[in-house]
């Protein structure tokens, strides 16, 4: 016997009984329990079916609204470096205006900082879609830590110009497995993060330690700090700090995704005497004897 599964005014299903013996047949009170099973059957799939429809359409308008946010945020960021990238470059082509070379080359300065500010955006962005859409693969390899801060600060030395930089390292850091790349990523967000929200003089304190198997990097600044309540928030995507020259809100949540895939933990805090401390932590491991231990803490 077959009974069909009506859910409101579709039938989503068909309930199927096979009968023991060619000779037997259904009487009337199991024909009323199979309606009553197929019934009770129809309202669980039509319930399921509901809660999938409004989990679809709560998703359509989260992504909707991160798409709007998205958009808008590009639209802003973008358009900041293109106008000073434009003027400077219009200046410089002017014929009738004369430009001394300490002038020319405060625009062309110009131009090549807002160009590499259009490349971290671009990067970010590109690092978010990837992220998101196939994880983060990490290829790690045995480094030392501080040799990708070193790496990361000379690829900043022309924004970090004269600012001074501390740092405060142990001699004997052990050796660390984890992507080169990623890490320096890692650092380079957090730095840009303290050239963009502190006075060009302030210094940049760059530290590590070896604490509970971990080896925790800090990168810290002497700006304004986080407000109430930011220090959380701050990793969510498109959160952008309530100070001014913040980007478009994806570095940190990069930097999230980057150590959380390498084990690690990262949080922001108010520094003591002003200022913020971004810090993340990497597994200190040692290889002995072929297999890979904690590192005792230093």
């Amino acid at each position: 016997m077959y009974l069909p599964i009506v859910a409101g005014t579709k039938a989503v299903g068909v309930l199927g009984v096979a009968i023991e013996s060619e000779n037997d047949f259904f009487d009337l009170g199991q024909i009323h329990l199979l309606e009553s099973i197929a019934n009770q059957t129809a309202v669980a799939i039509e319930r399921i079916t509901l809660s999938m429809e409004a989990q679809q359409a709560l998703l359509k308008a989260e992504t909707e609204t991160l798409r709007n946010t998205l958009l808008s945020s590009i639209s802003h960021d973008l358009r900041t470096p293109l106008a000073a990238i434009t003027g400077s470059a219009t200046t410089l082509l002017e014929k009738d205006l004369a430009l001394n070379s300490d002038e020319k080359h405060e625009l062309l300065l110009t131009i090549y900082e807002e160009a590499e500010h259009l490349n971290q955006i671009i990067r970010n962005i590109l690092n978010m879609t990837r992220i998101e859409a196939d994880g983060i693969t990490v290829k790690k390899q045995w480094q030392y830590i501080d040799e990708i801060v070193g790496a990361a600060l000379n690829r900043l030395s022309e924004r970090l110009g004269d600012r001074p930089v501390e740092m405060s390292f142990p001699e004997a850091l052990p050796m660390l497995s984890f992507d080169p790349l990623l890490i320096e990523q890692v650092l380079m967000n957090l730095l840009d993060n303290a050239i963009k929200y502190t006075p060009h003089d302030s210094p940049i304190s760059l530290t590590a330690a070896v604490k509970d198997g971990y080896v925790v990097v800090g990168v810290k600044d002497r700006g304004p700090g986080l407000a109430d309540g930011e220090e959380l928030r701050i990793f969510d995507k498109f959160v952008r700090s309530t100070s001014k020259g913040g980007g478009i809100g994806l570095g940190l949540t990069i930097c999230r995704a980057i150590v959380t895939a390498h084990g690690g933990q990262i949080w922001a805090e108010n520094r003591q005497g002003g200022g913020a401390a971004f810090s993340f932590t990497l597994p200190a491991l040692e290889q002995s004897n072929g297999e890979v231990q904690p590192v005792g803490e230093q």
